[in-house]
């Protein structure tokens, strides 16, 4: 016998005869592990049911599939719980309720915890005595941290029945876990009174240093209002006297606004510290724009002066950076550091700032204090240029 090869009319029949919806004649034998959707449908359509009973049979299919325990089999499982929950004209509220609490079981297996709560919902409005519901809810409520919730869903059970040990078990555990996220809750509310606190203190060292504060580009807006709300209640952000008192006056309310106006915070996450002795350690930044490259020094104590942390940077016996091609930037005593002036207010868009000169004798302190230099994001930022390389007048000659 010649076969002959379907073409593709033919060979999409064949494929759509294997679909329930789409078959013009009923196969001669279903096998209801292979295509349990086809056994119930099949069921459905060649026997006299009630809608009663399609739901039930829909249920002994989804339990069958749930017994079974894979996640695969779990989604098939969910799937014929929700088929059986659609056929209408349904009457048998207890069913249906079992139907939900069935289908939460199989989500919560599968960790969509917030779907089984909406269910175990449901099946309580369906049907309110049925024990199962308030441990499965309790269950998925564990599951989410909604223990107080959790526990009143076993309240509610234990009021139907005293003894069920199921929700006996649940709210011991919802009680537990409850006590432990409290605990946490109150040691990270202590951790970030402290962080706050320690804050506080080091804007009050910054601004009794006379050291001009400006908020990091990604944070204008939020300081922006929150220097609205300082001078709202009455307190300047410019005056150190109230800031300084902050420490000994924890209820004054206008200085804690005025101490917000300054996030100390910049990119890297870096910020400044407050050693015991009242001393500060900044964050800097410094920035070699001949390379485009820039290195951050975690803590430069205020009284270390440039010259020194040049020194500990490039120390006469070290090889050059990798990205120092031109060898220019291998002796500090040939480099030049400098910050940025501050431009006045009324400055045109566009305007390059000013370069100041930085002289290395200089502790931090001093040259952070200097009136005309603002420290962005509470970390101070300097150009660092060579005496060696061509590149320097050219880049100083930008702001002349």
């Amino acid at each position: 016998m010649e076969l002959k090869a379907l073409d593709g009319k033919q060979s999409a029949r064949v494929d759509m005869e294997k679909v329930p919806l789409f078959m013009t004649k009923s196969p001669d034998h279903i096998d209801p592990d292979a295509s349990p959707a086809l056994a119930a449908l099949a069921a459905i359509i060649h026997e006299e049911t009630t809608p009663d009973d399609k739901v039930e049979y829909y249920k002994e299919q989804g339990n069958a599939l749930y017994k079974k325990a894979t996640r695969d089999e779990l989604k098939k499982a969910v799937i014929m719980y929700s088929e059986g929950l659609s056929v209408p004209d349904a009457v048998n509220m207890q069913l249906r309720a079992t139907m939900y609490l069935n289908r939460a079981a199989a989500n919560i297996q599968l960790g969509n915890n917030r779907a089984a709560l909406a269910d175990t919902t449901l099946a309580k409005k369906t049907d309110p005595a049925n024990i199962k519901t308030y441990a499965r809810a309790a269950k998925a409520c564990l599951a989410l941290g909604q223990h107080t919730e959790g526990i009143q869903w076993c309240d509610e059970g234990l009021a139907l029945d005293a003894t069920n040990k199921p929700i006996q078990e649940e709210r011991v555990k919802l009680v537990k876990a409850q006590g432990e996220a409290q605990r946490k809750q109150r040691m990270e509310a202590k951790r970030l009174r402290e962080v706050a606190a320690q804050e506080t203190r080091i804007h009050a060292a910054i601004l009794n240093r006379n050291i001009k504060m400006k908020a990091h580009p990604m944070h204008e807006e939020e300081e922006q209002k929150a220097a609205a709300e300082a001078a709202a209640s009455g307190a300047s952000a410019s005056d150190p006297s109230p800031v300084a008192s902050i420490a000994n006056d924890a209820n004054n309310k206008g200085t804690a606004q005025a101490v917000k106006l300054f996030r100390l915070e910049n990119p890297s996450g870096v910020k400044p510290t407050l050693n015991e002795d009242g001393s500060l350690c900044w964050p800097v930044f410094f920035l070699y724009p001949e390379y485009e490259q820039s290195e951050l020094v975690s803590s430069f104590h205020e009284q270390a002066t440039i010259g020194e942390q040049m020194e500990n940077m490039f120390p006469d016996d070290a090889p050059p950076a990798p990205w120092d091609s031109n060898k220019f930037y291998t002796r500090h005593d040939a480099l030049e550091v400098f910050f940025e002036e501050q431009l006045p207010a009324n400055a045109k868009s566009g305007t390059i700032p000013k370069l100041v000169r930085v002289s290395k004798s200089k502790p931090l302190l001093q040259v952070l204090a200097d009136p005309r230099y603002v420290v962005i994001g509470g970390t101070p930022t300097f150009v660092v240029l060579s005496s060696q390389s061509p590149f320097r007048a050219k880049y100083l000659s930008r702001t002349k």
